[in-house]
């Protein structure tokens, strides 16, 4: 990682920034002397030849300020519109009309050399805007999705990724600025006999006729091989983008110490995590299989196959599948750092079985990974919550704040019990019933950052009973998942058991018969 952090150097950037700002200015300099020889600082010493250095630097300016509006204003990214371009044609022909030695050879300009200079300057820039397009959709839109997507990672990019970046960028750049000049100089409306025009052409025709079959062999096999025709993960699937299905989900909350019960609609659709932008996807269970189907059929990483692991994950957790949601939620912690942040922030609410040791025990491996301070914080916590005290000790030692970490002298429980019947209008409750965790005193919403992270467990009932085993010391509140046509106006719940602790006193919470009615 030696190279990658020079190249990241705050000392290093400046440099660069500077060698190529530089060496812009110097090549737009020696382009305009090509044009015009007498072009430089002595047109100052006339009054007509300041008045012209004014305006080419006023026009010069106009155009840098469209082309940065362009960019971080309007943040465009797709083919520049036409106004847009028909107005930098015109900008970029009267500069070149100003600056060019006009009239084929004679110091005064006649009105058909201003024409001349004129055209020949906006169809030299236009041609050379449209392969700079060309060669920065490759860069932005090809290469550096495939390096986040396939040959790097986001957030973790490798020194092999960030190379492949530096090497495509100065080869795309150079090539277009390769043609753009050649093209410049091919029609420079200067006097110039069309033998040498034809030989200033040989250049730029043969990077046109290279980069475009590079290009479109390049298009061809990241289609094949990385499925680069698709926009979104639910085109690569087949599956809807929008939820499908709409389940009512009731919970039994808390306020101000009063058990209340609250109702939400779940729209079954996620939107997973992908640097290129994978769209929304509906996660029912038939579009889940798609995605795993998807998943197995494309063994090699394609553009789509970090978002698909995220969806399956995210949508089997939605869906109340803890186990599967779990084992898909580990397979995607290799993808990016804040799955394996957020996988080790549930691990630390989970029920305590053999699984749950070995996820710890899995990421504590200091040959897998390298655990910072920040990451030693969780792993303490996961180790307090599933009874081993003394691995939670060693690693609230190597945390940030060891004093805010509170671990237990003893073993906290890890075979709490909770349990209890749900009757849903008069009748045994048939459905699925999940265990979230909570640290707060009240619990007024299940949002959507809560729905993925907190939920401990969940399970179906039979003839309405319910139970979750092997439960950690901790607080938590139950909820349900009931099938509706629209929101219910109005619910009715009785012996809300509202908020639950799990405790060395109380290990089993018996919550007796839970009466909802949904009206």
């Amino acid at each position: 990682m030696g190279s990658f952090n020079f190249f990241l150097h705050t000392g290093t950037g400046l440099i660069f920034g500077t060698v190529v700002i530089v060496s812009a200015i110097a090549y737009f300099i020696i382009f305009l002397r090509s044009l015009n020889p007498q072009f430089g600082f002595r047109w100052f010493r006339t009054r007509a030849g300041a008045f012209k250095m004014v305006l080419v630097i006023v026009l010069l300016l106009i155009g840098g300020c469209m082309i940065s509006y362009s960019i971080y204003i309007q943040e465009q990214i797709g083919f520049p519109e036409l106004t847009f371009l028909a107005v930098i044609a015109i900008l970029s022909g009267a500069i070149w009309a100003i600056v060019s030695k006009t009239g084929f050879g004679s110091e005064t300009p006649k009105p058909r050399g201003v024409i001349i200079s004129f055209l020949t300057g906006a169809i030299a820039v236009v041609v050379w805007g449209v392969f700079v397009y060309l060669f920065s959709h490759f860069y932005f839109n090809w290469l550096l999705k495939l390096v986040a997507e396939v040959w790097g990672g986001w957030g973790e990019v490798t020194t092999r990724g960030f190379l492949i970046l530096l090497y495509g960028m100065t080869a795309s750049f150079a090539c277009a600025f390769a043609i753009g000049g050649g093209l410049a100089l091919a029609l420079n409306p200067a006097k110039v006999n069309v033998k040498t025009r034809l030989h200033l052409l040989i250049i730029p025709l043969i990077l046109i006729i290279g980069g475009s079959t590079f290009l479109l062999s390049f298009r061809s096999d990241a289609v094949s091989k990385y499925d680069m025709d698709k926009r979104t993960l639910a085109e690569a699937c087949g599956i809807p983008e929008s939820a499908t299905d709409t389940m009512t989900v009731v919970f039994f909350g808390s306020k101000e110490g009063v058990p209340t019960a609250g109702i939400e609609n779940w729209p079954f659709s996620v939107s997973p995590m992908s640097f290129m932008g994978a769209g929304k996807v509906d996660v029912s269970i038939a579009s889940l299989k798609k995605i795993e189907e998807y998943s197995k059929s494309h063994l090699n990483q394609t553009l789509f196959t970090r978002a698909a692991r995220d969806a399956l994950w995210r949508g089997y957790m939605l869906n109340w599948m803890v186990r599967e949601a779990t084992a898909y939620q580990f397979v995607a912690t290799r993808d990016y750092l804040i799955t394996r942040m957020l996988f080790l922030s549930r691990l630390k609410n989970v029920p305590v079985t053999k699984e749950a040791v070995s996820y710890a025990d899995h990421f504590s491996n200091e040959t897998n990974y390298t655990i910072g301070k920040k990451g030693a914080r969780p792993l303490a916590l996961i180790y307090n919550h599933i009874g081993m005290p003394d691995k939670a000790k060693y690693w609230a030692l190597r945390s940030d704040e060891p004093d805010e970490i509170e671990i237990s002298e003893h073993p906290l429980v890890t075979n709490g019990l909770i349990s209890g019947r749900i009757i849903l209008n008069e009748k045994p409750f048939r459905g699925r019933v999940a265990l979230f965790n909570t640290e707060e005193e009240e619990v007024s919403a299940i949002s959507g950052f809560v729905r993925f992270t907190n939920i401990v467990d969940a399970t179906d009932t039979e003839n309405g009973l319910f139970s979750f085993e092997n439960i950690g010391e901790g607080k938590y509140f139950l909820a349900v998942m009931v099938k509706t046509e629209k929101k219910p106006p109005e619910i009715e719940v009785k012996h809300n058991p509202g908020i639950v602790s799990i405790s060395s006193k109380a290990p089993k919470a018996d919550l007796g018969m839970i009466s909802i009615r949904i009206r």
